[in-house]
């Protein structure tokens, strides 16, 4: 991935009581959980990147063991 790709975060497994509500990041400001990537870090201890992205709620910063959660939706050239 890269600056400038658009992606978008998988959704949450559904409750397991209809007394729970998700309180994550994405449910509680109810996204679109679609964003395009800002910026990238890369770690000063470790191989790993950070991927700072902009969503419809606000900026949001995904770690490279998340990107099991993530889906590129369109690339940037």
């Amino acid at each position: 991935m890269k600056i400038g790709d658009l992606i978008k975060v998988a959704f949450c497994p559904p409750p397991e009581s209809s007394f729970y509500n998700c309180g994550c990041f994405f449910c509680s400001n109810k996204s679109n959980r679609m964003g395009i990537i800002k910026k990238i870090q890369q770690s000063e201890t470790s191989a790993a990147k950070a991927y700072t992205v902009q969503f419809d709620i606000g900026e949001w910063i995904v770690f490279e063991e998340e990107m099991e959660l993530v889906s590129v939706l369109n690339e940037s050239e």
